[in-house]
């Protein structure tokens, strides 16, 4: 089973007015459903700034925030990379 993990960067890519996390993350895993992964197999990891408001809420989305610089963030991945493939699955969904 594949296991897939999208890392979110919440300051490059902000949530629309009147959407939640919650909104965004479904929106990221209906793309990849749609692509043939199991929903269930998709972690989405939201980085940004350690004061971001919305912790709690991408909590409760079952979203984990994790504070930019961290080790686990994308910077030490290849930001450019994942932040281009998140649009992608952003545009088809």
């Amino acid at each position: 089973t594949t296991k897939i993990e999208v890392f979110w960067d919440v300051e490059d890519f902000k949530i629309s007015d009147g959407q939640e996390p919650r909104d965004v993350s479904w929106n990221i895993t209906s793309a990849l459903e749609r692509q043939g992964y199991c929903r269930s197999h998709v972690s989405v990891r939201a980085f940004g700034e350690k004061d971001n408001k919305l912790k709690d809420e991408f909590l409760l989305a079952k979203i984990v925030f994790l504070p930019a610089g961290e080790l686990s963030t994308p910077q030490h991945l290849g930001k450019k990379s994942l932040t281009t493939s998140l649009t992608a699955l952003i545009i088809m969904s």
